[in-house]
C-alpha cells in the first residue's frame, strides 16, 4: 500500500514538472494559458500560485551566433568604390570585412554610445589597430588622393585615424552590424558572427600537375574517376573539420603511374607488384578509410606524443572532445597512422631516402618496414660509432654520492655494503673497478604514459557503488 502511494506521488511531482517547464518554455500567449489550466486541475497548486508562474520572467536560449552578413554585392561594390580610395586591393577589403565580422562586442560598445555612428572612443580604436595590422604604405589606399592632401596639411592629430573611424561605422551600418531597428530602439548585444557559410569547398588532389616519371616528357595528369565514383571522404585540417570533401587522382596516360594525394602508385609489370611511394612533400595524408588530414593536424600528434608522452588514446580523447563533431569520431587507430605516416615523411626527408611499400601493405607492415629501411634496424645513424662523455659512462656499481644512506632506493642493489664504505667510496673515483665495458643509452619503444585521472575516476565509481549497495542493504 505504501510503495502504490509512492508511485502516485512520483507522477503527479512528473506531470507538475512537465506542465512548469511547458509553462516556462512557451512562447506563444495561449499555449501558456492552457500548460497554466492543466496545473490547476490536474496538480494540487493553488489558483493564487498557477496565476502567479506565469507571470514569472523566463530565458530562452538564443542562437551562439549570428549570420554572416548578406548584403548584395553590388551594395558592397559601391559603398567601397564610394568611401575608400581606388587603389584599394582585394586582400585589404577582406581584411576590412573580418575585422567588421569578427568585433561584434566592439560595434555594439560604438553605437551604444553614439547610435549615429561617431568617432567614438572604441571606433577609433578599432581604425588604429587597423592601421598597424595593414601598415603605413597600404593604408594609403583606404583614402582618395584629395583627402591624403587634406591630411598633410591639417592640425588635427592622426587626422587618418578619425577618417578611418568615420569610414568604419559607416561601413558597419552597411553591412547591417547595427544594433537598432527601424525604430531606432536599441535591440541587444550584437551577436558574434558565423564564418560557415563562407567556408571554402576543399578537394584534396595530387600535388604534381605532370607525370615525374622519365621518359614521360612531363606529361599531363587525367583525372581518372568518373564523376559519381569520386569518394567523398572527410578532411581535418588543422582544428577544422570538413565533411563531403571529394578525393581525386590523376593518372598519366604513358606510364599509367597514378598520382595520389599522399603518394604515387606504380603499376605492377612482369615478376613485380604494384608499388607505393610516399610522397615526402605531401599536403595530406590519410589515416583511415575516409579520413584525411593535413600535416599540421599530424605535427601536432608527433609532437605531443614525444613532447608531452601523450597516448594514442589521450591525444583521441582530447581531439574527441575539444574539437569533435557529431559527424566524426577519431579512433586510436586515426591517431596512430597519423603518427607513423608524419614519422615517415620525417624521417625519409631527413635521411633522403624516398620510401617505398607493397601497394596492398597494412599499417603493421608499413611500420616494420619503415623501422628496417628508414631506422636501419634500429641503429641511429648519427649515433653509430660514436662515443662521448655525454651519451658513454663508465660503469658503477653505485652512485658516487648518497647523501641519505637511510634511504633504500639509493643503495638498491648494495645492501651488504655498510654506509661508510659508501659515502668512502663517494670520494675516491680513481679507485673504482672499471673492467665492464662502458654503459651506452638504450632507445626504449612503446613506452606510453598515461594519466591517473582515469584510474582515479573509476576507483571512486567503484568506492561510491559500494557505499550505495550498503546504504541500500
Amino acid at each position: 500500500m505504501q510503495l502504490n502511494s509512492l508511485n502516485s506521488f512520483d507522477y503527479s511531482l512528473l506531470i507538475l514538472l512537465l506542465a512548469l517547464g511547458m509553462v516556462f518554455s512557451a512562447n506563444n500567449w495561449f499555449f501558456r494559458f492552457w500548460a497554466l489550466f492543466y496545473v490547476m486541475v490536474f496538480t494540487s497548486l493553488s489558483p493564487q500560485l498557477s496565476l502567479g508562474l506565469i507571470f514569472i520572467p523566463h530565458v530562452m536560449a538564443s542562437p551562439q551566433s549570428g549570420p554572416f552578413p548578406s548584403v548584395a554585392f553590388k551594395d558592397f561594390s559601391n559603398f567601397i568604390l564610394g568611401h575608400f580610395g581606388p587603389a584599394i586591393s582585394l586582400p585589404t577589403v577582406i581584411m576590412l570585412l573580418l575585422s567588421m565580422t569578427n568585433n561584434t562586442e566592439l560595434l555594439s560598445l560604438h553605437f551604444k554610445q553614439d547610435r549615429r555612428g561617431g568617432t567614438t572612443s572604441w571606433i577609433r580604436c578599432l581604425s588604429r589597430a587597423i592601421k598597424e595590422q595593414l601598415g603605413d604604405d597600404v593604408t594609403k589606399t583606404l583614402f582618395s588622393d584629395f583627402e591624403l592632401s587634406i591630411f598633410e596639411t591639417t592640425t588635427i592629430r592622426d587626422p587618418d585615424i578619425t577618417s578611418l573611424a568615420v569610414k568604419l561605422s559607416e561601413f558597419s551600418q552597411a553591412l547591417e552590424l547595427y544594433p537598432y531597428n527601424q525604430r531606432q530602439k536599441f535591440t541587444g548585444t550584437l551577436k558574434p558572427i558565423s564564418h560557415d557559410s563562407i567556408q571554402p569547398a576543399l578537394l584534396i588532389c595530387p600535388n604534381s600537375s605532370i607525370c615525374l616519371t622519365e621518359g614521360c616528357n612531363r606529361c599531363f595528369l587525367q583525372q581518372k574517376s568518373r564523376p559519381r565514383d569520386i569518394p567523398r571522404v572527410t578532411l581535418i585540417k588543422g582544428t577544422d573539420i570538413y565533411h563531403n570533401v571529394q578525393l581525386l587522382a590523376g593518372q598519366c596516360k604513358s606510364c599509367e603511374t597514378i598520382y595520389y594525394a599522399d603518394h604515387e602508385r606504380t603499376p605492377a609489370a612482369e615478376e613485380t607488384e604494384a608499388m607505393k611511394l610516399f610522397l615526402n612533400s605531401a599536403h595530406y595524408l590519410k589515416v583511415g578509410q575516409k579520413l584525411w588530414v593535413n600535416r599540421a593536424f599530424s605535427i601536432a600528434v608527433l609532437n605531443a606524443m614525444y613532447d608531452l608522452h601523450a597516448s594514442a588514446s589521450g591525444w583521441m580523447k582530447f581531439f574527441n572532445d575539444t574539437y569533435g563533431d557529431k559527424g566524426l569520431k577519431l579512433s586510436r587507430r586515426h591517431i596512430w597512422a597519423a603518427f607513423i605516416q608524419e614519422s615517415i615523411r620525417q624521417v625519409s626527408v631527413t635521411s633522403g631516402i624516398d620510401f617505398s611499400i607493397r601497394d596492398i601493405a597494412s599499417i603493421e607492415e608499413v611500420t616494420q618496414s619503415a623501422f628496417m629501411i628508414l631506422g636501419q634496424s634500429g641503429v641511429i645513424q648519427s649515433a653509430e660509432n660514436h662515443s662521448c662523455a655525454e651519451c658513454s659512462q663508465p660503469y658503477r656499481a653505485q652512485s658516487d654520492l648518497i647523501s641519505n644512506s637511510n634511504d633504500h632506493s639509493a643503495v638498491l642493489g648494495v645492501d651488504h655494503v655498510g654506509a661508510e664504505v659508501i659515502q668512502a667510496s663517494s670520494n675516491n673515483e680513481l679507485e673504482m673497478d672499471v673492467d665492464v665495458p662502458n654503459v651506452t643509452m638504450k632507445v626504449l619503444d612503446g613506452i606510453v604514459v598515461g594519466t591517473k585521472v582515469y584510474l582515479i575516476y573509476n576507483v571512486l565509481q567503484i568506492i561510491f557503488l559500494c557505499y550505495y549497495l550498503a546504504l541500500c542493504s
